[in-house]
């Protein structure tokens, strides 16, 4: 977009879409740009089949598609999907262009639709388009992303993942799932209700909707909760009953709130609290910690976390690490992810290089009497 800004004419035009497709300039991993020539479909208040101005229409047709520049480019959402319908029986590809479109003209918004590749098959995908207008020609310009979580972690020895423990695979799960959370909210589809009842985002409770899309849930207890900077919760995938209570229901107190306001706004941290008197499924009182991010729905602001105990599983201190044994297997994994738990949840400079000291020097809690012969090593990359 900014190339296309800051210079001016089709030749920069044409620079840009050039590129698009045949190199990797727009190309981050697997992620990647399209440009499709928009009509005036879409337009909001508008009859579809209008033009209210000197744009020319056009048949919405990719101009440049960089995963796939040979069988998209020139192409329409309705000659991808010839013959496929909606459920109300209208041309999908029609339906399609005109949702990403609405988008566009208003400013930039996300959607989620289903899509199809040889590599995924059926699944849905969620993509931030927006538009512009240059030279006469209009531009929605988007990128997208799967919309589903990532493929659960295992615990150690292949174990099922616990929210009650700081393992390295509930610290992927938890961000995993914020991630996968927040993304739901900034769809059309998306909602509080969602994260409060759908297992798809880790609720837990006797009221869940039971779907067959949810098969791909998180392990008991890592869920998702969501507080307004205002105080108010406005979803939670445990407790549905704390939905519309101020936010001491849940947190406790005024300083815990701020804290996770102050890591929403950093643009996501952790955060670490205790449980509130009525938590049945960490303990009254349980050291937690929940990563923290911030989204705006309708001008107001919100964070959503996703709480796992900051806890570390005892370990077998008859296991010595000097032999590959399943528990010097399992000792390792543990260690690791206490460690870094431990570290991620300091809230200084000087605190992260107090847990470092114990762990180089084995004090604390990684002194010899709580963790063996073992030992954790931190390199910085």
């Amino acid at each position: 977009l900014l190339d296309m800004l800051v210079g001016y004419g089709s030749s920069t035009l044409s620079d840009v879409i050039y590129a698009n497709s045949h190199t990797d300039k727009y190309k981050v991993g697997s992620f990647y740009v399209s440009f499709v020539q928009m009509s005036w479909l879409g337009y909001p208040g508008e009859d579809p089949l209008s033009n209210p101005g000197p744009l020319a229409n056009t048949m919405n047709t990719y101009m440049s598609h960089a995963s796939q520049p040979q069988s998209l480019n020139g192409q329409n959402l309705s000659d991808i999907w010839v013959g496929r319908t909606t459920e109300d029986g209208v041309d999908l590809g029609l339906w399609l262009t005109s949702k990403l479109a609405e988008g566009a003209w208003t400013g930039g918004a996300m959607s989620d639709y289903d899509w199809h590749t040889d590599d995924l098959g059926d699944h849905l995908k969620a993509a931030l388009a927006f538009g512009i207008v240059t030279n006469g020609t209009a531009l929605r310009i988007s990128a997208g992303t799967v919309h589903r979580p990532g493929q659960r972690s295992s615990g150690p020895l292949c174990s099922t993942c616990r929210a009650d423990l700081a393992l390295t695979c509930t610290l992927v799960d938890v961000k995993s799932l914020v991630s996968h959370a927040r993304m739901d909210i900034l769809t059309p589809t998306g909602s509080w209700e969602r994260l409060t009842y759908k297992p798809w985002f880790g609720a837990f409770h006797d009221d869940i909707w039971n779907e067959t899309a949810d098969l791909l849930t998180f392990p008991e207890g890592i869920y998702a909760y969501a507080i307004s900077f205002a105080g108010t919760c406005v979803a939670n995938g445990y407790k549905p009953e704390l939905v519309g209570q101020n936010v001491s229901s849940l947190l406790g107190n005024d300083s815990v709130h701020e804290a996770f306001i102050a890591a929403a706004d950093s643009g996501g941290n952790w955060v670490v609290y205790n449980a509130v008197s009525d938590d049945e499924f960490f303990g009254a009182g349980s050291t937690l910690m929940a990563y923290a991010t911030k989204v705006r729905v309708h001008g107001q602001s919100y964070y959503i976390a996703v709480p796992m105990k900051k806890a570390i599983q005892p370990l077998d201190l008859s296991c010595s690490s000097t032999a590959i044994e399943n528990c010097s297997i399992s000792n390792a994994e543990v260690l690791t992810g206490y460690a870094a738990a431990s570290l991620l949840t300091t809230q200084s400079k000087s605190g992260f290089v107090e847990v470092s000291r114990q762990l180089v020097e084995q004090t604390g809690d990684f002194s010899s009497a709580k963790v063996g012969d073992f030992q954790v090593l931190i390199y910085s990359s």
